[in-house]
């Protein structure tokens, strides 16, 4: 049995609230470089998830069909369960028979009943294939695919974002990212591979990462006009993200603490469930008139979070069942 790696745990608390942070809002109170580098540096998270699968996956090649087939089943229970959850979205934004007619869209197949939810089924698209090329001995034609799908990702976002193409593009790239990610969780498993990313090589992959993201950022903003906040995708996330995992790599954390307990047993639920509470949450703001622009947007985040995290609690004390569905863990299977 692999040994559970606190020090990822701890980073996926970390990539969990930088997902929050990209979802409140644009920081407007602030310098526009202040919300653009707020923005583009939580950019990192899902990819790092990307990786972190694809890493335990690596860890377990040697019964691949058997673990990608649980790890299909629990994605797929999940996905049910929150599409479930944000279904009255669904009805409120597009009425009765615009509700209706989603369920048979693109739309609905990309990203289920609300827009956070193409994680879950572009991880489930990525395992899939994934698990095909590895079948097959195809590795080195994943090297391949995994560049196309990544610069392919890069040039959709910004072609997308400042409307020199349809969005929709952006969407359909965006859901095969899963698979270049996932395999290079798979390759950074091999220790050999893992022992060439070194400490100081991750914090500059970070470093980097920030730099040329904000860097591809202003460039398309002044060549192409594309909004610099709006960017999901650019080259320097994929080497954010990957300097993250890098980190979280060759730092150990010995004991449990505050935030590897909140990536154990929270990351993935306050994933999913943050933007139940980002509305409420707004509207509260609102109500109280809370005219300082300058911290609105941080302090949504806080709370978003904080009542994301008591929501999960309070379900993990006394509604198990919603909490394991989140999860995608059975009580049977305790």
């Amino acid at each position: 049995m692999i040994q559970r790696n606190i020090t990822i745990d701890f980073f996926k608390a970390l990539a969990a609230f930088s997902v929050v942070s990209l979802h409140v809002g644009n920081y407007d109170g602030f310098h526009e470089m202040v919300g653009v580098f707020i923005r583009l540096s939580g950019r990192w998270a899902v990819p790092f998830f990307f990786i972190v699968s694809g890493y335990f996956l690596g860890k377990n090649l040697d019964k691949i069909n058997t673990y990608v087939y649980k790890q299909m089943f629990r994605i797929v229970r999940v996905l049910c369960f929150s599409s479930l959850l944000f279904l009255p979205y669904v009805f409120l934004k597009n009425g009765l028979q615009g509700g209706y007619d989603f369920f048979f869209s693109a739309e609905f197949f990309l990203r289920s009943t609300y827009f956070h939810l193409w994680y879950l089924n572009s991880l489930l698209l990525g395992l899939v294939l994934i698990s095909f090329f590895y079948r097959f001995k195809l590795q080195k034609v994943l090297w391949l695919i995994s560049l196309f799908l990544i610069i392919a990702a890069v040039i959709s976002d910004v072609l997308a974002y400042s409307n020199t193409i349809n969005e929709a593009l952006f969407i359909y790239f965006r859901q095969l990212i899963s698979i270049p990610f996932l395999f290079i969780g798979i390759l950074l498993s091999n220790k050999h591979i893992m022992n060439k990313l070194t400490l100081l090589f991750a914090c500059i992959l970070v470093l980097l990462g920030i730099v040329i993201q904000l860097t591809e950022a202003y460039v398309w903003n002044l060549l192409l006009g594309s909004n610099p906040m709006e960017h999901q995708f650019l080259f320097g996330t994929l080497f954010f993200s990957l300097g993250m995992f890098g980190i979280s790599l060759n730092i150990t954390i010995q004991n449990q603490c505050f935030l590897s307990e909140i990536g154990k047993n929270y990351s993935l639920g306050i994933y999913l469930l943050h933007p139940l509470w980002i509305p409420v949450i707004s509207v509260l703001l609102n109500v109280l008139i809370f005219k300082n622009r300058s911290i609105y947007s941080f302090l949504k985040a806080i709370i978003t979070s904080v009542m994301t995290m008591l929501t999960l609690i309070l379900c993990r004390r006394h509604i198990p069942i919603v909490k394991e569905l989140i999860d995608g863990k059975s009580i049977l299977n305790r």
